[in-house]
This record gives structure tokens, C-alpha cells and sequence, in this order.
């Protein structure tokens, strides 16, 4: 509203949604390409998840995306898809309006375990096709396959690459820089095309080596 007090509810994506249908979200409403939308994804490095708001975390802690997350921002969201991530289901049982939310966590279960959404996942693996009628998702990304019932992990197929997204997300792990100016960029471009419903072309993407695209 007219005091940033709300405002329409938007649905952004179910768990189930794989990389296609996020860059087609952040292209209809923010005007981003490929490169914006991974850009912005490296803000959750500088974000905490906690269970009674999202039905996300660490057991019943609350979870970060990146070790030692601060509110300086730095590249280290990209760095950790490095990590070995192991899928799983939470029940939500202490927070029943969530309901089961699925996640991918790194590390022993203790509270500085680290936690990524599927939107995350996204970034660099397309699970498009390996979920099942429940919105489970059924392929890995390490050789961890727990999550699989504990079955042997050369069961488990393979996530595949996300191929519009996997490069950037390789990129701004091994460039501080380039990542920095990308999002400089990109946050401009969603401030002023700013939340809305639509595609019109009325945009420029800018990136900070004086490129610009249509």
C-alpha cells in the first residue's frame, strides 16, 4: 500500500517449480534475464532463514545460506554450491500452516548447519524432470543420497545441469568483482522497472562492463 505496509499476495513459486519457471517469474515481473536473476539470488548470502516465518532452518534453528553470513556482501553464496547438499523433506510439525517444505542442507545436523532452498538449487542443477506427483524432488546433486531412503547412491539419478544459469553461477564464484558489479546493476534495473505484472520490453539489462542488451 501507499506506506509499504503489504500489498497484493503473489504466489512466486511452489517447491516444485525447477529453473525454467523462476527466470520466467523474475523476467515477467523484474525485466531480468538469466544473469539478473542469478545475480539477485546472491543476496540470500547475506540473509537468515528462521522456521516461524518461512518453515525453513535447521531443525528449529534458524539457517543461513553461506558460513559466517554477515551483512557484507561477498560471493561466498556462489562458492558453496561447491558443498556436498543433501536433500530433505521438513515436517513442519511445530509450524503446521507451512505445511512439508522441502530443502538442501550441508554439514552435520548441529545449528551451524547450512540450508538451501530449491530456488537455490535451481541455479546450477534443473530438476524439472525428477519430480514426483507430491512436488518431491528425486535426483542429487552430491553422492550423499540418504534422502533417497537410504537406497545406494548409483540408484539415484543425477540432477542435471541448469544450462541457462550454471555458467554465471560458476562465474561469480571465481569473481568477486564481476559479481558485485552484475548486482550493482541489476538492483538498479528492479528499482526502477520495480514489482510489476507484465512483460512490455520497456527495460534495459546494463552490466558493469558497459554491455547493455534489449
Amino acid at each position: 500500500d501507499d506506506i509499504g505496509d503489504g500489498g497484493e499476495k503473489y504466489d512466486i513459486y511452489g517447491d516444485e517449480e525447477g529453473t525454467s519457471k523462476i527466470l520466467h517469474h523474475f523476467n515477467k515481473y523484474f525485466g531480468f534475464d538469466e544473469r539478473c536473476t542469478v545475480a539477485a539470488m546472491g543476496l540470500h548470502g547475506i540473509a537468515t532463514m528462521k522456521p516461524k516465518n518461512s518453515g525453513h532452518g535447521n531443525g528449529p534453528h534458524p539457517a543461513t545460506w553461506v558460513k559466517d553470513a554477515s551483512y557484507k556482501m561477498t560471493n561466498d553464496y556462489f562458492k558453496g554450491f561447491e558443498y556436498e547438499w543433501t536433500y530433505e523433506e521438513r515436517d513442519n510439525e511445530d509450524y503446521p500452516k507451512f505445511g512439508e517444505q522441502s530443502q538442501w542442507y550441508n554439514g552435520a545436523y548441529d545449528e551451524k548447519r547450512l540450508v538451501l532452498l530449491n530456488v537455490d538449487i535451481a541455479m546450477k542443477w534443473n530438476y524439472e524432470e525428477y519430480v514426483d506427483d507430491k512436488g518431491r524432488i528425486y535426483c542429487k546433486v552430491s553422492d550423499e543420497a540418504n534422502h533417497h531412503g537410504g537406497e545406494d547412491p548409483r540408484n539415484v539419478p543425477e540432477c542435471p545441469r541448469a544450462y541457462q544459469t550454471y555458467n554465471t553461477v560458476r562465474d561469480y564464484a571465481e569473481n568477486y568483482g564481476l559479481f558485485l558489479n552484475d548486482l550493482e546493476y541489476c538492483m538498479i534495473q528492479m528499482y526502477t522497472t520495480g514489482y510489476r505484472n507484465g512483460y512490455d520490453n520497456s527495460y534495459f539489462n546494463y552490466y558493469g562492463d558497459g554491455r547493455a542488451t534489449y
